[in-house]
């Protein structure tokens, strides 16, 4: 009788120690990693939004007490990319145990306006998108339409290539020197040149704007 207990409690330990073994096996591939992650969402995201261009700009993992990985990835979705007037919303992702969940998405910009900054003196520019429209606004930059307008008419609108980006100090073709600026440029296959404007980055007013040759 004293046999059998001993063997029925050595399996007993042997199948303790086989569970133990395994939960620490298998922890380390539960447990998301950011690159997994992040391809996760890249998938989920250019599934929603088709033919836009995502860029993830943020990543942030929260562990849960229970020792689960949780992410929130923050991304950048992009209708129009480069064009005259491109359409940029912001979109944050959690990726539970169960799935991702989104939170409302938060659009930027949106048939060529830049929507926090209708009816306001003050516009800060945050991103590119942003500083590409802005030119184009007759409302607060009218100053700047007839000389964009030419060259957009020049160019062709349809065929315009545009971008914009930060500048701490940025010195124009007139060698004026200018700090925190955005600048934005616009060119086009057809033309010799690039139309640039340099906008101030709390109120998205121009400074300068010129025609510069390529």
């Amino acid at each position: 009788m004293n046999r059998w207990i001993v063997i029925a409690f050595l399996v007993i330990v042997v199948i303790v120690i086989a569970y133990i073994t395994g939960s620490s096996l298998l922890k380390p591939e539960m447990k998301m990693t950011q690159d997994q992650a992040v391809a996760l969402a890249l998938e989920e995201l250019r599934y929603t939004y088709h033919n836009a261009t995502v860029e993830i700009y943020g990543t942030e993992n929260d562990s849960t007490v229970a020792g689960e990985s949780t992410w929130k990835i923050a991304a950048r979705v992009i209708y129009g990319r480069n064009t005259l007037c491109p359409n940029l919303t912001l979109v944050e992702l959690h990726y539970p145990k169960f799935g991702f969940v989104s939170r409302e998405p938060d659009t930027i910009t949106r048939d060529c306006q830049v929507l926090g900054c209708r009816g306001t003196l003050q516009c800060r520019i945050d991103y590119p998108e942003e500083a590409v429209i802005l030119p184009l606004d007759m409302a607060r930059n009218p100053e700047v339409q007839p000389d964009m307008g030419r060259f957009l008419d020049a160019a062709g609108r349809d065929t315009i290539q545009a971008a914009a980006a930060p500048q701490p100090v940025f010195t124009s073709i007139s060698n004026n020197t200018y700090s925190n600026v955005w600048v934005a440029t616009y060119t086009a296959p057809s033309l010799n040149s690039t139309f640039e404007v340099i906008l101030n980055g709390t109120t998205g007013r121009a400074l300068e704007y010129y025609t510069r040759e390529k």
